[in-house]
C-alpha cells in the first residue's frame, strides 16, 4: 500500500505515520529532521546502514525499527534505503505477514527526489502491497511527481488552504472532500481511500496522536494500519 500524508505543517502527518508504521513488525523510517524519538537504530552514515537494516532483519534481534538521518548525500541514502527495501520484498515474499511486513516511510518527500531511484520505483510499482507499506509525508501534492500520486492507494489529508493544493484534491478526490479539508481542525485528517473511491473522516486524534519526542503506539501486529475511524463521523464521511 501507499499513502500519502499532505497537509500544513505542525498538524500531524509526521505522527501520523509513524503511528501506522509502529503496527508493522519492521520500520525503516527516513527522518531527515530527527523529529522522530526511537530506541531503534539510527544511523547518519551510508556504511553503517547495511548493518541496521540486517539487524532489524534477524527475528531474533528485539530491535525492528531503522531511523535514517542523513549527515550528508541525502539523494544516496535514500536510494541506498530503497534498495533495501527493494531486498526486503524481494527475499521475503513468501514469509508471513505478520512476521515481515514493512512499512517504509519517506518523511518530506521535498528533501528527495522520489523519481531519481529505480530500487524506488520497483518498490512502488512491484513491492507486494500487504508486505511493503510505503508512506510519504508532504506539505502539498506538487510535492509528490504525479506519476506517484497516481498509484498512491490513501491519501491522508490534512488542513490544506492553497487554493492550488485544493484544486488537485478535488479533481482526485471530488469537490466534497477539498471542501472538508479546508476546514479540519488541527489533527484531524481526511482518508481517500482511491481503490474505492471513499472518505472517511478521522476526528479523533486520540486513536493515534502522541508526541513523537515520547512515543507510546502499540506495537501490535494490525493489517489495518490506519487509526480507527470515530464512528460518530462514518455516515457523514460516506457522502463525501
Amino acid at each position: 500500500m501507499i499513502y500519502l500524508a499532505l497537509g500544513r505543517r505542525q498538524l500531524g502527518k509526521t505522527t501520523l505515520v509513524y503511528s501506522m508504521a509502529r503496527k508493522c513488525p519492521a520500520r525503516i523510517i527516513l527522518d531527515p529532521r530527527a523529529l522522530i524519538h526511537s530506541d531503534g537504530l539510527r544511523v547518519s552514515r551510508i556504511e553503517d546502514l547495511d548493518a541496521a537494516v540486517d539487524a532489524i532483519a534477524d527475528e531474533s534481534n528485539p530491535l525492528h525499527e531503522v531511523l535514517i538521518t542523513p549527515d550528508s548525500n541525502v539523494q544516496t541514502m535514500f536510494d541506498q534505503a530503497s534498495r533495501h527495501v527493494k531486498a526486503w520484498a524481494q527475499d521475503f515474499q513468501h514469509a508471513p505477514r505478520s512476521k515481515r511486513r514493512l512499512m517504509f516511510v519517506i518523511d518530506e518527500a521535498r528533501f528527495f527526489d522520489l523519481r531519481a531511484s529505480a530500487a524506488f520505483e520497483y518498490v512502488l510499482r512491484a513491492a507486494p502491497p500487504d508486505l511493503v507499506n510505503v508512506a510519504i509525508t508532504a506539505h502539498r501534492p506538487a510535492d509528490i511527481p504525479t506519476d506517484i500520486r497516481a498509484i498512491s492507494d490513501h491519501w491522508l489529508m490534512f488542513r490544506c488552504t492553497q487554493e492550488h493544493d485544493l484544486k488537485v484534491i478535488e479533481e482526485r478526490c471530488t469537490e466534497a472532500v477539498r471542501g472538508q479539508v479546508a476546514k479540519l481542525n488541527p489533527h484531524e485528517f481526511i482518508d481517500w481511500d482511491d481503490a474505492t473511491a471513499t472518505a472517511h473522516a478521522f476526528r479523533n486524534p486520540a486513536a493515534w496522536y502522541v508526541p513523537l519526542r515520547s512515543p507510546g503506539a502499540s506495537e501490535q501486529v494490525d493489517l489495518d494500519i490506519l487509526p480507527p475511524v470515530d464512528p460518530s463521523t462514518i455516515d457523514k464521511a460516506r457522502l463525501f
